[in-house]
């Protein structure tokens, strides 16, 4: 579920802070549900979400350098 959340941000127009904080705080409370619907802990977990979408706090040229240490770090598809 992490991976089609980061999958899909490249689908946000102009990512704002208010509009990231609000991705945000819909992580949480997407990780709250699947937390109470399944006992799986590694599946209610959003920290790999988490990081990324914090990254748009950055300007673009930390955004950058970050963001591919992100997903070399994470090992996601950089192609999603």
């Amino acid at each position: 579920m992490e991976q089609m959340l980061i999958a899909n941000a490249k689908h946000l127009r102009r990512p704002t802070a208010f509009g990231i904080k609000k991705v945000l705080r819909n992580i949480l409370a997407l990780q709250q549900v699947v937390k109470t619907l399944t006992d799986d802990v590694q599946e209610s977990e959003f920290d790999h979400a988490k990081e990324y979408f914090s990254l748009f706090f950055l300007t673009p040229q930390v955004f950058q350098s970050n963001l591919l240490s992100f997903f070399a770090v994470n090992n996601f598809c950089r192609k999603c």
